[in-house]
């Protein structure tokens, strides 16, 4: 039985998506950072980003209409490029494995504004002469990124 083959986005439709998500990001991180006065609204703001995120892994017009995993792959590491860079760069940092760079967490808090209503909820301490709240932090995007890549498989709704 031969079945049609699945209709895949194109590039520039894989770059939209990204640009988009990024974008949506940015501008939340911004926000959060804007309304630091009053924290309420910064997990408002971080409430309505967590509802983006579920709506770019469901929505056919964004994440799952790209097609297999390797293309949702490659937008979301388009889309946390930067966090994924940073936040590796910083846990090889932390164990010992490279230099240290403190631009890369400055870089990394930057990205995920949005997120820091949540370093309020990590508890005090360190590891390794590093706060939790920075090990959180840094491991995040890989986190993220893989829940973005898996949850994004399932059947999309309009």
């Amino acid at each position: 039985m031969n079945r049609p083959p699945k209709e895949q986005a194109s590039g520039p439709a894989l770059l939209a998506v990204a640009g988009y998500a990024v974008l949506v990001q940015l501008m939340a991180g911004t926000l959060v950072v804007a309304l630091g006065p009053w924290p309420w609204l910064g997990w408002l703001t971080l409430s309505a980003y967590a509802a983006f995120l579920f709506h770019a892994c469901r929505h056919r017009e964004l994440l799952p209409g790209l097609g297999g995993w390797r293309r949702r792959a490659l937008a979301v590491v388009l889309w946390q490029g930067p966090a994924l860079v940073f936040g590796g760069w910083n846990l090889a940092a932390f164990l010992g494995w490279c230099g240290g760079m403190d631009i890369g967490c400055t870089v990394l808090q930057a990205w995920h504004a949005v997120f820091l209503p949540l370093s309020d909820l990590v508890p005090r301490g360190e590891w390794r002469l590093v706060a939790w709240y920075l090990w959180l932090a840094s491991a995040w995007p890989l986190v993220l990124a893989a829940i973005l890549v898996l949850a994004s498989r399932r059947r999309a709704v309009t």
